[in-house]
């Protein structure tokens, strides 16, 4: 049960006292999360046929596909009042713990030897 109260105003992610079409609510987004309709709406034509390898820079997939990443880059950091270059987008969240503890490991490297993690 959640008892979490805070709902966005649109209420597409409100929890509280409901459930989504007779469905528990399904609440371990550390496996998977659900997906914002706006947001699946967005991504589609990439997915069915404007695909492309943003990192293959020879043809124009590659720079299409770069280019719609830069845009989500830019709208993320506008959201949250930071700079595109310190949005870093990644493949999950295995390789977003890698980075951020290779970090803290690399900015505390001359002083410390270890790092410990669970």
């Amino acid at each position: 049960r959640c008892l979490c109260s805070t709902t966005p105003s649109d209420g597409y992610f409100s929890i509280v006292g409901t459930n989504r079409e007779g469905r528990a609510i399904y609440l371990d987004s550390q496996a998977t999360t659900p997906l914002d309709p706006r947001a699946l709406d967005a991504m589609l034509p990439y997915m069915t046929g404007m695909y492309g390898n943003p990192h293959s820079q020879t043809h124009s997939y590659g720079w299409e596909s770069a280019e719609v990443v830069d845009t989500a880059r830019e709208q993320v950091a506008s959201l949250i009042g930071a700079h595109p270059k310190e949005i870093i987008f990644t493949s999950g969240a295995t390789e977003s713990n890698n980075m951020a503890i290779k970090g803290v490991a690399k900015f505390y490297h001359p002083k410390k030897n270890h790092v410990i993690t669970t």
